[in-house]
């Protein structure tokens, strides 16, 4: 069954990110499995090819992209080519609009170019209040988002400021 939801741009990205997904990341899903990390450059690589943070301004080095067949198409080609231990979906579907649409302009200025070129990865983080219970609708869990250079986020010696919150929204 042919798909007509994609346009010829849609084409042309898939394109790309099959050719990465096949060339950096499925020949060394094993390896990363193996060791438990997937290897910086990869990250790099993607943000270079344009496959991450699309959906911020084109300021801050994004293409204001809110289509969402581009997230399915990275999604579709990874799995498709047996890539495994890379979060690019956890960059583009969850933390682009966080760090887009949940951050003051100076925390913009700080995480979007970092983010889009992958010289940042984003971390999310959410506490249960109380453990292994089901979030009631009046207490949702507390939860931050952080970018960092390593592939693990710790949250800074300061937080006021640092991460996004409801009370730092622009």
């Amino acid at each position: 069954m042919k798909r007509e939801i994609f346009e010829s741009e849609h084409d042309d990205f898939r394109a790309t990110a099959r050719a990465f997904f096949e060339t950096e990341c499925a020949p060394r899903t094993q390896e990363w499995e193996h060791v438990g990390l997937t290897d910086r450059s990869v990250w790099l690589k993607a943000g270079e090819l344009g496959l991450l943070g699309w959906e911020a301004p084109e300021e801050f080095g994004g293409q204001d992209i809110t289509d969402f067949r581009f997230n399915a198409i990275m999604n579709e080609e990874y799995y498709a080519t047996g890539s495994a231990g890379v979060g690019f979906g956890l960059q583009n579907d969850i933390m682009a609009s966080y760090l887009v649409h949940m951050t003051n302009e100076e925390q913009q200025k700080r995480w979007l170019p970092g983010f889009v070129s992958s010289e940042l990865i984003a971390a999310w983080r959410c506490r249960n209040r109380a453990r292994d219970r089901i979030w009631p609708a009046s207490r949702p869990p507390q939860c931050a988002t952080a970018t960092t250079t390593s592939s693990t986020a710790r949250r800074p010696s300061s937080a006021a400021g640092s991460w996004p919150t409801s009370s730092s929204r622009p």
